[in-house]
């Protein structure tokens, strides 16, 4: 977050505002300041604000862009996913069942979000192996194994039952095995 000015003094120091580099300390963490310098910002900090934003935009278009030249498939799959996760989201405020003390729906959520993550994170490094070949096989095994999964664990939400561990019955203790 910005440390804005009026958290750490009751005006600018107009030395500082008529000098050429100001420096915006933006804390990613309780022991993580980053020091970000802008030089030339001519008399206001909403200069820099505006060139942040703009840059920071930017780098998330980058970023998109090129994780879906990589992997085009992880890079859809990741979004799947999240779609998936916001209609978790719906149905743990339509559907009141419980699991072991906790809504149905929060493990697939969960579930949803990690996969999407994963396939995202898959994807961009997978471009630094050399073989693609090797990386469209592993594509794929990804890809398969993560929709068995994620059916799986929904099934059993909607059974209104737990997924992993389950062998309660012959039919749980199936579903169980085949997500390993």
């Amino acid at each position: 977050r910005f440390i804005h000015q009026e958290e750490c003094c009751s005006s600018w120091d107009q030395s500082l505002v008529n000098s050429a580099m100001f420096v915006f300390y933006i804390h990613a963490g309780a022991d993580w300041p980053v020091a970000l310098f802008a030089d030339s910002l001519d008399n206001h900090p909403s200069v820099f604000c505006r060139k942040l934003c703009l840059s920071f935009m930017e780098t998330i278009q980058s970023f998109w862009g090129q994780l879906k030249q990589r992997n085009r498939l992880l890079y859809i799959n990741g979004f799947v996913n999240l779609a998936f996760a916001l209609l978790m989201v719906i149905l743990i405020f339509s559907d009141d069942r419980e699991i072991k003390g906790i809504n149905a729906w929060i493990k697939p959520l969960k579930f949803f979000l990690s996969v999407a993550i994963l396939s995202w994170t898959m994807g961009w490094i997978l471009r630094y192996l050399e073989n693609q070949r090797i990386v469209k096989i592993y594509t794929g095994i990804l890809l398969v194994t993560m929709i068995i999964e994620l059916a799986a664990i929904c099934l059993q939400s909607y059974r209104g039952t737990t997924s992993h561990f389950n062998v309660s019955s012959a039919f749980n203790g199936a579903v169980f095995a085949i997500m390993g």
